[in-house]
């Protein structure tokens, strides 16, 4: 059986993806991740002749303390770029919280 820690995380995941998709965004989900990143999403600026990318961490908390999720986050690169972001999102209690470093 899955742990409940995993599946938590994996549903917020997916529900994050979902919104992006609505918004515009392909997301890819990196299924099983230990890499910087588990959503990576994309979307063409048509305003402009460039692709946005977000580097998306996703936690799952029930802790009622998302900021503490938030500021353990460590971006990996030392700062976002011209065309993309490194961000944290945190599901607590029904509602999103997040940070993007761009």
């Amino acid at each position: 059986m899955p742990n409940p820690r995993y599946i938590s995380g994996r549903n917020a995941e997916y529900r994050l993806k979902k919104e992006l998709e609505v918004q515009g965004w392909t997301v890819f989900r990196m299924a099983g991740s230990h890499s910087f990143a588990d959503l990576i999403a994309v979307n063409l600026n048509h305003h402009k002749p460039q692709m946005r990318i977000r580097l998306i961490q996703v936690k799952s908390t029930k802790s009622g303390k998302p900021h503490t999720e938030i500021n353990k986050f460590i971006p990996v690169f030392s700062t976002g770029g011209e065309n993309y972001s490194q961000e944290i999102w945190v599901w607590s209690k029904g509602q999103w919280f997040h940070k993007a470093y761009d």
